[in-house]
Protein backbone atom coordinates (compact mmCIF):
# COMPACT_ATOMS: atom_id res chain seq x y z
CA UNK A 1 0.00 0.00 0.00
CA UNK A 2 1.75 3.69 -0.95
CA UNK A 3 2.52 5.78 2.03
CA UNK A 4 1.15 9.54 2.05
CA UNK A 5 2.35 11.84 4.83
CA UNK A 6 0.62 14.42 5.75
CA UNK A 7 2.34 17.33 7.35
CA UNK A 8 -0.65 20.12 9.22
CA UNK A 9 -1.37 20.62 12.69
CA UNK A 10 -5.39 20.94 12.10
CA UNK A 11 -6.59 17.22 13.38
CA UNK A 12 -9.78 17.33 11.53
CA UNK A 13 -7.82 17.49 8.41
CA UNK A 14 -6.02 14.67 9.03
CA UNK A 15 -9.26 13.02 10.20
CA UNK A 16 -11.07 13.86 7.32
CA UNK A 17 -8.14 12.59 4.72
CA UNK A 18 -7.95 9.07 6.38
CA UNK A 19 -11.73 8.86 5.76
CA UNK A 20 -11.64 9.47 2.51
CA UNK A 21 -8.58 7.14 1.54
CA UNK A 22 -9.43 4.81 3.71
CA UNK A 23 -8.32 1.28 2.66
CA UNK A 24 -6.50 3.00 -0.27
CA UNK A 25 -3.01 4.46 1.09
CA UNK A 26 -1.47 4.32 4.72
CA UNK A 27 -1.62 7.71 5.81
CA UNK A 28 1.21 9.29 8.23
CA UNK A 29 0.16 11.92 10.07
CA UNK A 30 2.63 14.75 11.56
CA UNK A 31 1.21 17.70 13.25
CA UNK A 32 4.67 19.39 14.30
CA UNK A 33 8.03 19.97 12.13
CA UNK A 34 10.20 17.44 14.30
CA UNK A 35 7.02 14.74 13.78
CA UNK A 36 7.05 14.76 9.84
CA UNK A 37 10.64 14.90 9.89
CA UNK A 38 11.30 11.52 11.94
CA UNK A 39 8.18 10.31 9.76
CA UNK A 40 9.88 11.29 6.34
CA UNK A 41 13.42 9.65 7.64
CA UNK A 42 11.74 6.67 8.87
CA UNK A 43 9.52 5.93 5.96
CA UNK A 44 11.81 6.70 3.05
CA UNK A 45 9.05 4.90 0.50
CA UNK A 46 6.75 7.89 1.09
CA UNK A 47 4.91 8.23 -2.48
CA UNK A 48 3.36 11.42 -1.86
CA UNK A 49 3.79 14.25 0.96
CA UNK A 50 0.80 16.93 1.62
CA UNK A 51 2.54 20.06 3.57
CA UNK A 52 1.21 23.11 5.41
CA UNK A 53 3.01 25.73 5.46
CA UNK A 54 2.00 26.71 9.06
CA UNK A 55 2.73 23.50 11.49
CA UNK A 56 1.79 24.95 14.13
CA UNK A 57 0.75 28.47 14.15
CA UNK A 58 0.07 31.30 11.25
CA UNK A 59 3.29 32.34 9.90
CA UNK A 60 4.88 29.74 7.19
CA UNK A 61 7.40 27.77 8.57
CA UNK A 62 8.12 24.57 6.93
CA UNK A 63 9.85 26.11 4.05
CA UNK A 64 13.27 24.71 5.14
CA UNK A 65 11.66 21.27 5.92
CA UNK A 66 10.70 21.46 2.47
CA UNK A 67 13.77 21.90 1.20
CA UNK A 68 15.50 19.51 3.23
CA UNK A 69 13.66 16.93 1.62
CA UNK A 70 14.04 17.87 -1.41
CA UNK A 71 17.50 18.06 -1.49
CA UNK A 72 17.64 14.87 0.85
CA UNK A 73 18.55 12.70 -1.82
CA UNK A 74 16.07 10.12 -0.11
CA UNK A 75 12.71 11.54 -1.44
CA UNK A 76 11.64 10.17 -4.66
CA UNK A 77 7.73 10.97 -4.91
CA UNK A 78 5.64 14.43 -5.08
CA UNK A 79 5.28 17.15 -2.72
CA UNK A 80 2.46 19.30 -2.76
CA UNK A 81 1.76 22.62 -0.94
CA UNK A 82 -1.98 21.99 1.08
CA UNK A 83 -1.93 25.92 2.64
CA UNK A 84 -5.23 27.45 2.33
CA UNK A 85 -3.28 30.37 1.62
CA UNK A 86 -2.78 30.56 -2.35
CA UNK A 87 0.53 33.11 -1.05
CA UNK A 88 1.50 30.23 1.59
CA UNK A 89 1.49 27.63 -1.39
CA UNK A 90 3.43 29.74 -3.62
CA UNK A 91 6.27 29.80 -1.02
CA UNK A 92 6.09 26.26 -0.55
CA UNK A 93 6.68 25.65 -4.41
CA UNK A 94 9.33 28.15 -4.49
CA UNK A 95 10.95 26.16 -1.41
CA UNK A 96 10.77 22.49 -3.54
CA UNK A 97 7.00 21.21 -3.31
CA UNK A 98 6.45 20.26 -6.81
CA UNK A 99 2.78 21.38 -6.68
CA UNK A 100 0.01 23.04 -4.84
CA UNK A 101 -3.61 22.49 -4.45
CA UNK A 102 -6.31 24.19 -1.35
CA UNK A 103 -6.85 21.54 1.40
CA UNK A 104 -9.97 21.06 0.34
CA UNK A 105 -9.03 18.84 -2.88
CA UNK A 106 -6.25 17.55 -1.61
CA UNK A 107 -8.05 14.12 -1.26
CA UNK A 108 -8.64 13.90 -4.72
CA UNK A 109 -4.98 15.19 -5.69
CA UNK A 110 -3.55 12.20 -4.57
CA UNK A 111 -6.08 10.13 -5.73
CA UNK A 112 -4.57 11.50 -9.26
CA UNK A 113 -1.35 11.40 -8.86
CA UNK A 114 -1.46 7.13 -7.37
CA UNK A 115 -3.97 6.68 -10.27
CA UNK A 116 -7.01 5.43 -7.47
CA UNK A 117 -9.66 7.38 -9.42
CA UNK A 118 -12.20 4.90 -10.42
Amino acid sequence: MEKVLVVDDMESFHVALKHWLEGRVEVLSAYSIEEARRLFYENPDVRIILMDACVPGDKPNTLGLVHEIETSGVFCGTMIAISSSPQYRHQLVQAGCGGSCPKGQAAQMVEVLLDLVA
